[in-house]
């Protein structure tokens, strides 16, 4: 989806801070993720709002590649509006996971207290 975004941002199709925001929020995402996996040993899943995005995100690529006009406008802004949702919802989803898993390595407690 990058590469397709790059290339439409190269052919002035589509606005540059919308890949900025594409490749900005998958980053988080993706190092959101490795953090979890490696310090937690957690895997968070995708949630709906998440694969709406990536659908609309799509949605944008296809309608400016076949110059929709306004139809393409209005799902640039919806996809924004989807992107920034997304990314809030991920962010605080990874900060409740951050603040309520133990540490990788560290086992919990059994039923007398003992480790």
């Amino acid at each position: 989806a990058v590469l397709i975004l790059l290339l439409l941002v190269a052919l002035d199709r589509v606005p540059s801070w919308y890949l900025a925001a594409v490749v900005a929020r998958d980053a988080l995402i993706l190092l959101g993720g490795a953090y979890l996996v490696v310090g937690k040993r957690l895997v968070s899943e995708s949630n709906w709002l998440g694969k709406w995005t990536a659908a609309s995100v799509v949605a944008v690529m296809v309608a400016h590649t076949l110059r929709l006009g306004i139809v393409a406008a209005f799902l640039l802004g919806i996809s924004t509006l989807l992107l920034v949702a997304s990314a809030v919802s991920y962010g605080l989803t990874f900060a409740r996971l951050v603040r309520t898993a133990p540490p990788a390595g560290v086992e919990g407690t059994g039923a007398g207290g003992e480790r």
